[in-house]
């Protein structure tokens, strides 16, 4: 049975780390600059590949990039 896939909704948090992991900034980093914990990030960056059905966090930007969640134009200099 083919079931179309539908793009899952992430909260306004999760596009703010996946944000910034995008442009390289580590969990502790994200932690730092959002003023959450490391686990939380981690907490925010499991639950974002769940949502995404990514492999990894790089499958996940990817992923983010292709389906518009994170806008190119935001990454270029």
């Amino acid at each position: 049975m083919n079931m179309a896939y539908s793009m899952p909704t992430l909260t306004g948090r999760e596009l703010e780390i996946l944000a910034l992991v995008a442009i390289g900034c580590s969990a502790k980093e994200v932690g730092r600059r959002c003023g959450i914990t490391y686990r939380t990030v981690q907490s925010h960056l499991d639950s974002m590949r769940l949502k995404l059905r990514a492999h990894n966090t790089t499958h996940m930007v990817a992923i983010a990039l292709a389906t518009d969640l994170l806008p190119e134009a935001d990454f270029q200099s």
